[in-house]
């Protein structure tokens, strides 16, 4: 043990030692083969540092599957993230999207395609998305496919469609397509 510290102008005062940890160990005689049980100095172990734990947040949901006879499937589904600006529009040329293997007939009257949306962003939210497609010979005007966060529609290959954003937030919506025929 080692002696106490005495400082000259001062009361003499012991230092503080920790106790020994209670717990029974052994040294092993290598000579002997004798075990000596011996005392151990208490170890402590750090405590791990706190860790913050973050909020989950709801998954959106993907697009819907597609609701059409396979049969009439020419491609398998295909999927895109497009972002819609807020107040803004987003213009789809189906016959760009459209893709089947060479020799399928492709023209306007028998060729379609088939397409599912979700509003990804902000989630939950989008219910201001209009999918909207020109009418034929109707002078420029449009009509109402669809509204809200998620659904689905069959257009055919010579439509456009169009994603209106009427909120004040961007959207970033996920569509899935896939090309048939009739």
């Amino acid at each position: 043990m080692p002696l106490p510290y005495f400082p000259t102008d001062a009361t003499p005062t012991l230092e503080p030692r920790p106790e020994p940890d209670e717990s029974p160990t052994a040294t092993v005689d290598a000579a002997g083969g004798r075990a000596t049980p011996t005392a151990t100095e208490p170890v402590s172990t750090p405590e791990p540092p706190p860790t913050a734990t973050e909020t989950p947040r709801p998954r959106s949901p993907e697009a819907p599957p597609l609701a059409v006879d396979s049969g009439n499937l020419v491609s398998e589904a295909q999927t895109q993230l497009i972002d819609v600006p807020s107040g803004g529009d987003v213009v789809l040329k189906v016959a760009e999207l459209w893709i089947a293997p060479e020799g399928t007939p492709s023209d306007c009257a028998g060729a379609f395609l088939a397409l599912s949306w979700q509003v990804r962003a902000p989630y939950p939210g989008g219910d201001e998305l209009d999918v909207r497609h020109l009418i034929p010979r109707g002078g420029g005007n449009s009509e109402s496919l669809g509204q809200g966060t998620s659904g689905q529609v069959t257009v055919g290959i010579c439509d456009e469609l169009t994603l209106r954003n009427s909120s004040l937030d961007d959207y970033r919506v996920q569509v899935r397509y896939a090309s048939g025929v009739y």
